[in-house]
């Protein structure tokens, strides 16, 4: 919407031309319903009312963002954790900015590495011994230069509430299980 030019206080009123019926608060549903009916990457016109002026606006239908369970994923053997890329819904119920990178730890096994360390469910791991991880793609080959090294520890920085944390995290090479 913004990049379309679409403002705070800008009451849409019709799409294509027809008028959208909707009055009520629980009346939310009417515009994305009507959208619905579009197809992706098609342009429709918006006619808003930006202070009393009547405006058509054209706006390009993005395909939808992705949910957190369509998100690419890594699970770590060796430290008993599992990430996720950040979905676009992560950074609205976080509060996170568009330019918050990171990966959100999905699972952490019960009595395993990452759990001793005190990784939690939800942390957004920004780091791995001082390395940045924007994605499970960049994940993935940090862990196993970490697999092939055998380091007694590494650090993963976390985000927890908006508070940055550094774990230290044991590796299980010292008691034979890798």
């Amino acid at each position: 919407a913004e990049k379309a030019g679409l403002k705070v206080g800008d009451i849409v009123v019709a799409l294509d031309g027809t008028a959208i019926a909707a009055s009520q608060p629980e009346d939310t549903d009417v515009l994305p319903s009507m959208i619905r009916q579009y197809k992706v990457d098609s342009t429709v016109e918006l006619t808003i009312i930006r202070d009393k002026a009547t405006l058509k606006i054209p706006v390009q239908l993005p395909k939808s963002p992705m949910l957190p369970r369509e998100m690419p994923q890594y699970r770590d053997e060796n430290y008993d954790f599992s990430v996720r890329d950040i979905a676009f819904l992560d950074r609205i119920h976080n509060d996170w900015h568009a330019d918050q990178t990171g990966i959100i730890i999905m699972s952490v096994n019960e009595g395993g590495w990452a759990a001793l360390g005190r990784v939690k469910t939800g942390d957004l791991l920004v780091a791995v011994n001082g390395a940045p991880v924007a994605s499970v793609a960049q994940m993935a080959p940090i862990m196993a230069g970490i697999a092939k090294s055998r380091p007694e520890i590494i650090i993963l920085q976390v985000k927890r509430d908006n508070v940055n944390l550094f774990l230290e995290l044991q590796g299980s090479w010292q008691q034979g299980r890798h």
